[in-house]
């Protein structure tokens, strides 16, 4: 999974803008299920159910655990995935969720600080654009793909153990390869033996 550092603007655009869609659609449904309105009670529940798994992956690439917890200390916190279950618990008439607004305020802050870091991210995906070592990066991940294809290794192990160990001495090689022709193309070892003698 790509981090949201290495999103190119447009990407970076398009992901605050599926979550602020996805958030709109949360609380449309919460109104829904307020006002009563079977049919576009299900037409909404239905859209937020195929988008969760997109969602989540945003969530994710943003740093926010899609996950909370509720309950009372005495009885033991129950947990909720922010997007798989928030339907289920906002429709349901004995939850948490209808006994305030706090429960739910929190759930839409998670949305609103995936959105914040990917706002704060436009200048750094702009940049993104010219950045050599983002392309070199994204090219020795593709040249890694065949070998976790091979080893049927699922994208979590990937971000873990000694794959992640592989996958930063493929990178190092990569930078310092680049940097090797940089100096071999523009003749920098000369101009620096010029510039010291």
């Amino acid at each position: 999974m790509k981090e949201y550092k290495d999103l190119f603007i447009w990407e970076n655009l398009q992901n605050i803008k599926i979550l602020e869609n996805y958030l709109y659609t949360i609380k449309e449904y919460r109104k829904s299920c307020e006002e009563n309105k079977r049919s576009k009670r299900d037409s909404l529940r239905e859209n937020l159910m195929m988008d969760s798994e997109q969602i989540e992956n945003l969530l994710l690439m943003a740093g926010v655990l899609p996950v909370t917890s509720y309950g009372a200390p005495a009885l033991g916190y129950r947990t909720m995935n922010i997007v798989y279950s928030l339907p289920f618990f906002i429709q349901t008439s004995d939850n948490p969720l209808n006994r305030g607004n706090d429960q739910l305020n929190q759930i839409y802050d998670y949305y609103n600080r995936a959105i914040g870091v990917y706002k704060r991210n436009q200048f750094r995906s702009l940049i993104n654009i010219i950045n050599p070592f983002l392309y070199i990066r994204m090219l020795s991940n593709l040249l890694l793909e065949p070998l976790f294809y091979l080893f049927s290794v699922s994208k979590e192990q990937q971000e873990s153990g000694i794959w992640r160990i592989l996958r930063l001495i493929l990178n190092v090689i990569a930078y310092i390869a680049s940097i090797w022709v940089l100096i071999e193309k523009f003749n920098i070892d000369k101009l620096i033996e010029t510039f010291i003698n």
